[in-house]
């Protein structure tokens, strides 16, 4: 038996979190449905079970699933089929994770669960957006369309993540080459200056003292400067762990003049086109709430926002319940009022979520720009101190050297 922990709600929508302890997920599923409440999420604690258990599909992998599943659908293609073919393509590429993951929904299929329950008994494999839609288009008929939009959505995510990573390549790459012109500069090159400059018994400027007494220190304790480094990076790796600590650092993120505006744009565009898809296909709005906030990848938003569903569980409107919460800009609540008061919000929703894609894109290029002169300067002065520290006691050594030539 392993010990695992439910989020479920109930026919009010009022949310229940609870331990049990089952054989797997299909009986935990199975407890929640007989309790008469509709499961949300199901996480396993057991850590030996927890380390067996297959870990979440990447977006691009999601994005591919959606697509060929979606294209199957539409073909006409039986549901149990489809998953037969899944299965045996990826043996056939030697895919062992999704092999196993496409066999056990293959045959739970045949057992009579639902598509959405055979997800959900696979854990956190699936992300639980795609499990709620799935759901929502199984009750509603129309599967093949939902499964095509979750296609679109993840693609649309996965293309977003990959410009924020290609966006801060740059910047990465420049400051890997700042720590190699340090480390080169200082344990390198100028001892072996300096070392001339001693040997004629010259007196040194103070700035060449000063990146004398630098340099003298890299080569003698570059290992404890390293051991330093190491455990600088593993510190803030395990406090990363700890919701206070990565709330306070998601917190600065939203608050520093230069990351601020790219944070808020990837924020709002995620958010938007998450529910866009979500409360478009038939899921409810809390659900969709609940899931939408949970993939901002922020927890400072991620906390601002259980006021925000709390408000909207007591029935309150979601624009009005965001502007009191001033979660993000005015602009998006002001769209998202005239949504509600119109009755499209699904298709402001979508508007708001293409518009804040594309101004999120030029917030991270945007950002990139401001970040890539303050390290190009930082370069720069670094070497203006460098080559003042060489070239003043080189000036003075070719004074004293016309001088004893005069002299003779």
């Amino acid at each position: 038996m392993a010990r695992f922990r439910y989020t479920a709600r109930d026919v009010e929508g009022k949310v229940v979190k609870k331990y049990v302890e089952a054989t797997n997920y299909a009986d935990v599923y199975d407890n929640i449905e007989k309790n008469g409440l509709q499961p949300v999420k199901i996480i396993q604690l057991d850590k030996q079970e927890k380390q067996t258990k297959a870990k979440k599909l990447s977006l691009k992998t999601v994005t591919l699933f959606c697509k060929q599943f979606g294209s199957m659908l539409s073909a006409g293609i039986p549901l149990v089929k489809a998953f037969d073919i899944l299965t045996v393509q990826a043996k056939q590429t030697g895919q062992r994770q999704l092999y196993k993951i496409y066999k056990n929904i293959y045959q739970n299929i045949q057992k009579g669960m639902s598509l959405n329950e055979c997800m959900r008994v696979e854990g956190d494999v699936f992300p639980p957006m795609l499990v709620n839609m799935v759901k929502a288009g199984e009750a509603s008929g129309n599967l093949d369309v939902v499964i095509q939009k979750c296609g679109v959505y993840f693609e649309a995510q996965h293309k977003l993540k990959n410009k924020i990573k290609s966006g801060l390549l740059y910047p990465k790459i420049l400051l890997v080459l700042l720590v190699c012109i340090v480390v080169g500069l200082f344990t390198f090159i100028l001892p072996k200056f300096f070392d001339v400059f001693t040997q004629l018994d010259m007196e040194l400027p103070a700035v060449t003292q000063v990146v004398v007494s630098i340099s003298n220190f890299f080569i003698s304790k570059w290992l404890y400067i390293v051991i330093v480094i190491v455990a600088i990076w593993l510190l803030f790796t395990i406090l990363m762990t700890n919701y206070q600590f990565a709330f306070y650092i998601d917190q600065i993120k939203t608050q520093l003049p230069a990351i601020k505006v790219a944070t808020e744009k990837v924020a709002i565009a995620n958010f938007s086109s998450t529910m866009a898809v979500l409360y478009g296909s038939g899921v409810s709005m809390l659900d969709s709430l609940e899931i939408a906030s949970s993939i901002l990848s922020n927890r400072y938003y991620e906390d601002r926002f259980k006021s925000v569903i709390k408000a909207v569980e007591s029935g309150k409107m979601l624009s009005a319940s965001l502007d009191k919460e001033n979660i993000f800009e005015p602009m998006f609540t002001s769209l998202m009022y005239v949504g509600e008061e119109a009755g499209n919000l699904e298709q402001i929703l979508q508007d708001i979520s293409e518009f804040y894609m594309s101004e999120a894109e030029e917030a991270i290029a945007r950002m990139v720009t401001l970040i890539e002169p303050i390290i190009l300067v930082v370069i720069g002065l670094l070497l203006l101190v460098v080559v003042a520290a060489v070239i003043l006691p080189s000036f003075s050594l070719a004074s004293q050297v016309t001088e004893m030539a005069q002299n003779n």
